[in-house]
């Protein structure tokens, strides 16, 4: 769900803790060092007629421009703004 907030991102999951858990949760968070790395590829890549996506498309997405959904994605993995 892209409308996962920074801080739902923290909680432990289940057997999930401790410094290795946060660790990984600090890389991959918005503004990580491996978030910052992710951000500088698409989301949503498009080459001919195929798609190239993680998880797939809803026609929401679609609706909504694929040049946008990147660049969003973007912005949040920098840390720059909220999804």
């Amino acid at each position: 769900d892209p409308r996962i907030s920074a801080p739902a991102l923290t909680e432990p999951c289940g057997h999930l803790s401790g410094p290795s858990y946060d660790n990984r949760v600090a890389l991959f968070a918005p503004g990580g060092v491996l978030a910052q790395q992710l951000a500088s590829y698409p989301t949503v890549l498009v080459v001919n007629d195929t798609c190239f996506v993680h998880g797939g498309l809803a026609r929401e997405h679609v609706e909504y421009g694929l040049q946008k959904l990147n660049s969003g994605m973007s912005r949040w993995l920098h840390g720059r703004s909220a999804p």
